[in-house]
């Protein structure tokens, strides 16, 4: 069995946990503010992100939002279409580093998943992530990520 690209859920406790502050501080970086955190009523729901893994399960790109429902968190990645992303090339705040940001109607939609050490490495993993968008599956269900779950339970309820 062939595994390609594929979208992987992430389900944190809530969205102040610990385990989700670096997540937030990549994306701070990247596109410049804190990210969207969409339907949240409530600070201690836990929260779902997105990744976009390639089949070799190496991160190739992240959701620029936060959800507090998985349905919403489907529908945002249902609702990209690759060729309509427009996207730009940023620099860190450290010097010498690359990264991108995909954008989509003016909002920040997909931010790389890690700083790159030369221009040419951003460009070619922004003609990745974009191939792979095209044609990559949805997880089913969301990945617990919590401490004490190693092996990574899956939830698809809403909260």
């Amino acid at each position: 069995m062939t595994v390609g690209p594929r979208i992987v859920f992430l389900r944190f406790a809530t969205s102040t946990s610990p385990k989700l502050r670096p997540w937030r501080e990549h994306l701070r970086r990247v596109t410049g503010a804190a990210p969207e955190i969409v339907g949240l009523d409530d600070e201690s729901a836990s929260v779902i992100v997105w990744n976009l893994v390639s089949g070799n399960n190496r991160e190739l790109g992240r959701g620029a939002k936060i959800f507090q429902r998985f349905d919403d968190a489907v529908l945002s990645v249902q609702r990209l279409i690759p060729e309509n992303l427009e996207f730009a090339p940023v620099s860190g705040d450290r010097d010498g580093v690359y990264g991108w940001r995909a954008s989509f109607g003016g909002q920040t939609e997909v931010a790389c998943s890690r700083w790159y050490q030369t221009d040419r490495d951003r460009q070619h993993a922004i003609l990745i992530a974009a191939a792979a968008l095209r044609v990559a599956s949805l997880g089913a269900g969301a990945r617990f990520n919590h401490p004490a779950l190693m092996a990574g339970e899956r939830s698809a309820f809403d909260d």
